[in-house]
C-alpha cells in the first residue's frame, strides 16, 4: 500500500495515499482471524465474508473513496440494518484485519425500532405483578 495513481471508482485518474490491492484468496485467512482472534460467531463471519467478497469482486485495487461511494450507494438502495451490517463487515475486515483506518468514524445508520408484536396491556400487568422485588417493580 502506497501513494500512486490509479483509475478510481468513477473511472477518473486519481491520486490516493492508501491503495489496497485486492486478493480474494485472503478471505480464508480473514475467516480464521474473525473466528479465532476476535471471537465472532460462525454466522456472523459468513455474513461478513459475503459482504466483503461482494464489494471486492471485480476490483484490482480499492481506496477509502471506493468504500465511501459503495456505502453511500447502499444507503440509497438498502435498509439501515443492511447498511449497518456492511459497515460492521468493513470495519472488521479493513480496520481490525488489515489495519487500515478507512472505517474510523463511520457511524451505523439508525433505523426505526420495530416491535415484533404488540404487547397486550394484560400481559404487561401480569408480568409486573410477577416481579417480587418492589424496587424493580
Amino acid at each position: 500500500m502506497d501513494s500512486k495513481r490509479f483509475y478510481g471508482a468513477e473511472g477518473r485518474l486519481e491520486l490516493a495515499t492508501t491503495v489496497f490491492k485486492v486478493n480474494l484468496d485472503d478471505l480464508e485467512d480473514f475467516k480464521l482471524f474473525a473466528r479465532a482472534k476476535i471471537n465472532l460467531g460462525k454466522g456472523t463471519v459468513k455474513h461478513y465474508v459475503s459482504r466483503v467478497r461482494t464489494f471486492l469482486r471485480n476490483r484490482d485495487f480499492v481506496t477509502d473513496k471506493d468504500v465511501q461511494l459503495y456505502v453511500q450507494k447502499k444507503k440509497e438502495t438498502r435498509k439501515p440494518d443492511y447498511v449497518s451490517n456492511i459497515i460492521s463487515s468493513f470495519k472488521t475486515y479493513f480496520g481490525d484485519y488489515k489495519g487500515l483506518s478507512w472505517m474510523d468514524g463511520y457511524k451505523h445508520p439508525s433505523g426505526l425500532l420495530k416491535m415484533k408484536e404488540d404487547i397486550e396491556p394484560e400481559k404487561v400487568r401480569k408480568f409486573i405483578e410477577a416481579i417480587d422485588d418492589l424496587g424493580i417493580k
